[in-house]
């Protein structure tokens, strides 16, 4: 049996109830309220607005979980199975392992299976990190696609060197990715900015991503100006054709490293890291680079 506890948050006059299941005897040590974030001191203090956590139990068919000692976050464990990775089946080429994993996540249905949190660095050393799709990928690099003008982009310009990682935490499996970043040619992102949505591409002709903006509406009001100009229809296409923005395209990171993570019980992960020494001073080393292999301590 699993615990199970309702999540009551207050919001002014109104309140939502959600209930999570947590497993074991896990819980989050939260206590009558929680703190305001900064965020939300505008809501307390200019709107006289509050925020608070109720968290209690319901039902539970282990008597250690009704104990007095407050619960921590530190308690929260996940046990994996005791399948890992057999070496004997891994390929010379850690794209075709990629695949395979990509594949089984999308059967399996995960959600996103093709977002992955990219981390980059800035000039004062400072590393910062989100999530962005995958939207392509072979034995050239893995390929997303942004506005040029953003903080990832500005960062990504004055240190080329970038890592990603994928969680498909159903499979119990990650993926971890580092290497040089490229922006990628004119035509490619032409070609996927034309399979987009015409919704996504007027987004990306607006979207000046990272900068502040003074309301929602105001982002909202300059869409429906954009979608009047292309015409935009109710079955979602548009009347007049939609350019690409200067400013908007992919960028392809070429690894030098791939790491793929299987989850084991008793923490005694699977490691298996694909390593291969590039000049990127040379295109040719590039293509004749060989992958090494290596298991690595958990």
């Amino acid at each position: 049996m699993r615990g199970c506890w309702t999540v009551q948050c207050w919001l002014a006059s109104s309140w939502q109830g959600r209930t999570i299941e947590l497993r074991k005897s896990n819980t989050l040590d939260l206590r009558k309220s929680a703190s305001v974030s900064p965020k939300l001191s505008y809501f307390q203090f200019r709107k006289q607005r509050f925020l608070s956590v109720d968290l209690r139990m319901h039902s539970s068919s282990n008597p250690e979980r009704m104990s007095n000692a407050p619960p921590t976050i530190a308690s929260l464990r996940e046990e994996y199975s005791s399948t890992g990775l057999d070496e004997s089946t891994l390929t010379d080429n850690p794209f075709v392992l990629f695949r395979k994993w990509l594949e089984e996540a999308v059967a399996a249905q995960v959600k996103e299976p093709n977002a992955m949190c990219l981390a980059t660095v800035d000039q004062y050393h400072r590393p910062s990190n989100r999530y962005v799709l995958l939207k392509g990928f072979d034995d050239r690099g893995f390929v997303w696609y942004t506005n040029y003008t953003s903080r990832k982009a500005q960062q990504l310009e004055r240190n080329p060197f970038a890592a990603l990682t994928f969680w498909w935490g159903d499979l119990e499996r990650s993926v971890r990715v580092e290497g040089r970043v490229f922006k990628v040619s004119s035509s490619e992102s032409d070609s996927y900015f034309v399979s987009r949505p015409a919704k996504s591409r007027l987004a990306a002709i607006l979207s000046e991503q990272s900068k502040p903006i003074s309301s929602r509406s105001e982002l909202e009001t300059k869409f429906e100006e954009l979608a009047r100009r292309y015409g935009l229809q109710a079955d979602g296409t548009c009347s007049q054709q939609i350019p690409r923005p200067d400013t908007w395209g992919g960028y392809r990171l070429v690894p030098d490293s791939i790491e793929f993570w299987k989850g084991m019980r008793d923490r005694l992960h699977d490691r298996i890291k694909y390593v291969r020494e590039i000049d990127w001073s040379s295109e040719s080393s590039l293509k004749n680079s060989l992958w090494q292999r290596y298991r690595l301590q958990p």
